[in-house]
């Protein structure tokens, strides 16, 4: 028993320091710094037409990974511009094939599609029936996993209370323990004190279920406080840093929380 506290302790020590596998090296950051002032040089030389200068900078092909959907789509618009529908056609398909959303507000009806000024250049490279019925398949997409997202992060945040039930203040819970084992109780009672941490170990293994259902639901995949938020991927690593009756709940788990960091 002592030997598997140890290792759950090691565990979840190890857990809150990044390896050192997993920091981006000096040379990565400068790499990826370059890139994105690259970019964004690109960007300002196709909006204000210096096409030469943004015609050198495309020639860099270093800087292609770093490129977002904006990007595509400005790039896009240029190559169109220069009469080069190949690569015009080319970048506009990865800008449409993003995941992201697509029309911030209400969507807009075919109509007024046609009539946006920021696509009018398109038409007559491609039919705006297809690109509209593509955006709009884009957004719908997006909308579901963006509410898939709220709902996986609701349900993490409702596990820290019983997480936390007995771990905060067992005193305030007395009358639940009393009810619950039918018994009087004392603060200071070693037994009353003991029937709280039964209370709490069920709690614990009814969280480990309900975390193990949650990331399946999220692809396996840790809940990344960038996509979840703090409290949420809090509430998850507080689930399984107090799985150490379960210490196999933990290793399963320890390389995804690493990852997340």
């Amino acid at each position: 028993m002592k030997n598997k506290q140890l290792i759950a302790y090691l565990l979840f020590f190890s857990s809150i320091i990044p390896s050192f596998g997993q920091v981006m090296s000096r040379g990565q950051i400068d790499s990826f710094s370059v890139a994105i002032y690259k970019i964004a040089k690109l960007n300002r030389y196709i909006l204000t037409e210096k096409i030469d200068s943004a015609m050198l900078i495309l020639e860099d092909q270093s800087i292609e990974k770093y490129l977002a959907r904006r990007d595509y789509f400005y790039i896009s618009k240029l190559y169109f511009k220069l009469g080069n529908a190949s690569l015009g056609k080319s970048y506009f398909e990865k800008y449409i094939s993003s995941p992201y959303t697509f029309f911030d507000e209400k969507i807009p009806n075919q109509e007024d599609f046609k009539k946006d000024t920021v696509y009018l250049h398109l038409w007559e490279h491609y039919k705006p029936e297809q690109i509209y019925a593509q955006l709009v398949r884009q957004r719908q997409t997006n909308d579901s996993i963006v509410l898939k997202k709220l709902d996986i992060r609701d349900e993490l945040m409702k596990l820290k209370p019983y997480d936390q039930l007995f771990r905060f203040d067992r005193n305030q819970f007395k009358k639940i323990v009393s009810d619950a084992f039918n018994m009087p109780y004392s603060p200071d009672d070693t037994l009353f004190s003991q029937n709280c941490w039964k209370i709490q170990q069920n709690l614990d293994s009814m969280n480990r279920i309900e975390l193990g259902k949650l990331l399946k639901r999220n692809n396996d995949k840790w809940f990344s406080e960038s996509r979840f938020g703090y409290k949420a991927s809090y509430s998850a690593f507080l689930v399984v840093q107090h799985s150490d009756l379960d210490v196999n709940f933990q290793q399963i788990h320890l390389p995804t929380l690493i990852q997340s960091y």
